[in-house]
């Protein structure tokens, strides 16, 4: 009887205890925390000011930019224009003006970029090492002012530059200096510096093949007006 007893009792209290009260609400189990998610940011480096273009510097083989830092870089005639004109452009400040030549006789159709009066000239097609460059440049400034207010000096060493004296550079340059005059047109003075020899097989009849730098005086008395490089010479 006793046990039977309280076997009822336990089957009565655990019908009469609820799991939960009426009317509460439930709650689960929490799960373990994550850590928020955070999305990641890309930081952005600091842009370095490029120094600026100091100079250019025209030779028989290639042109060079100075910069204020005093680093410098040579571009061959050779090579493609595009780095040239993007690094003249940089240093300049500014985009050139673009002119399209296309003329129905000599010279080969061609694109200028011009700063002022500094101008890349590229011809049609590509230039064949070494004899046939792929692109000229020319001046008739000594200097072009960047877009900052800068000066940007253009020679080709030496103290040579648009504004030179034409005698005394004739007389400097003996053997490369000359008056020329086209029919109808006035004498001017030509001349050459920076001689360099073309790696041919020696000499021809008429001589060596040259690159050099070209100097035109439109007076041969003044000084000179233009300065353009390369200026071949295939021994004329």
């Amino acid at each position: 009887m006793a046990l039977g007893t309280s076997m009822v009792l336990a089957a009565t209290l655990a019908g009469c205890t609820p799991s939960t009260r009426e009317g509460e609400p439930t709650r689960d189990k929490p799960s373990p925390s994550e850590p928020p998610q955070v999305e990641p940011t890309e930081s952005t480096p600091a842009e370095s000011t490029p120094a600026e273009v100091t100079s250019i510097t025209m030779k028989a083989n290639g042109i060079t930019l100075l910069s204020s830092d005093d680093s410098s870089v040579t571009y061959d005639y050779f090579s493609s224009v595009e780095p040239l004109v993007a690094a003249l452009s940089g240093g300049f400040g500014y985009d050139p003006e673009i002119i399209r030549h296309e003329p129905d006789v000599e010279p080969a159709k061609s694109t200028e970029y011009a700063w002022g009066g500094f101008s890349v000239h590229d011809a049609d097609g590509d230039g064949i090492a070494p004899f046939y460059e792929n692109f000229r440049v020319a001046t008739t400034t000594r200097a072009v002012e960047s877009a900052a207010g800068t000066t940007v000096t253009i020679g080709a060493g030496d103290g040579i530059e648009v504004g030179r004296s034409a005698p005394e550079l004739a007389a400097a340059y003996p053997d490369t200096a000359q008056n020329v005059a086209a029919p109808g047109e006035p004498e001017r003075l030509v001349t050459s510096v920076d001689v360099t020899p073309l790696p041919t097989e020696g000499e021809n009849d008429r001589g060596l093949y040259t690159f050099s730098v070209g100097l035109t005086a439109d007076d041969p008395n003044d000084a000179i007006t233009r300065m353009i490089a390369p200026s071949p010479n295939f021994g004329s």
